[in-house]
């Protein structure tokens, strides 16, 4: 998922992505391995991830929690 948005940036699109909240954790395990900043913390059903980038792939990610 983090190589498929790393793509998309590389492509200069813009997207939103949608997932099973089994897989949401691990991309953000990725993320911050790769030193990624992280605000926020969460995963509940329905809630919301924004992940940010830059030129250079990903820049950040903000928990948004449930609209």
């Amino acid at each position: 998922i983090v190589a498929m948005i790393n793509r998309l940036v590389a492509a200069d699109s813009s997207a939103v992505l949608s997932s099973h909240g089994d897989m949401i954790p691990m991309v953000l395990e990725a993320l911050a391995s790769a030193e990624v900043p992280l605000a926020g913390n969460g995963c509940e059903k329905g809630s919301i991830w924004e992940i940010r980038t830059d030129e250079h792939g990903i820049a950040e990610g903000r928990y948004l929690g449930r609209p």
